[in-house]
């Protein structure tokens, strides 16, 4: 019988552990911040990146994202999404998702995904998020990115 619990413990723990994994997680964000978009400094063209704690080590600069954008990012407890000309409809990302690891399976750095609006503007908008580390997928920012 306690064979039987052991086994039986061990298929949940495996089975939550999975769900948990491959669950999409959809992300609270506030908007804190919005400007002309003429102040900007196309340094790369994307439709929305991040600004995160240095800690993170980011793939971008902080200092290039936030080039001529006069707001306090408050990075020690918050991390920041930028859109540019695009309001944002939603964010998520998956665990299976990560750009980089720690050891085999554990996330780092996680490829957000964000749904933005299809109608076009001339503001950069800020958007405050729970401090993690999360980016887009700088190498091809169409595949994190859907317009609605």
């Amino acid at each position: 019988m306690r064979k039987l619990y052991c086994i039986i413990s061990i298929c949940l723990i495996i089975t939550v552990t999975l769900i948990l994994y491959f669950k999409t997680y959809t992300l609270d964000y506030e908007l804190v911040y919005k400007c002309s978009y003429d102040i900007y400094d196309d340094a790369f063209n994307v439709p929305w990146c991040t600004v995160v704690d240095e800690k993170y080590k980011p793939f971008r600069d902080t200092e290039t994202v936030v080039n001529n954008i006069d707001y306090d990012f408050d990075l020690s407890n918050y991390s920041y999404v930028i859109t540019y000309k695009h309001e944002l409809k939603s964010l998520n990302y998956k665990l299976t998702n990560p750009k980089q690891r720690i050891f085999i399976f554990f996330p780092y750095a996680i490829v957000g995904n964000a749904t933005l609006s299809a109608s076009s503007d001339d503001y950069i908008y800020i958007y405050r998020i729970k401090k993690m580390n999360l980016t887009d997928d700088y190498h091809g920012s169409d595949s994190c990115t859907r317009y609605a």
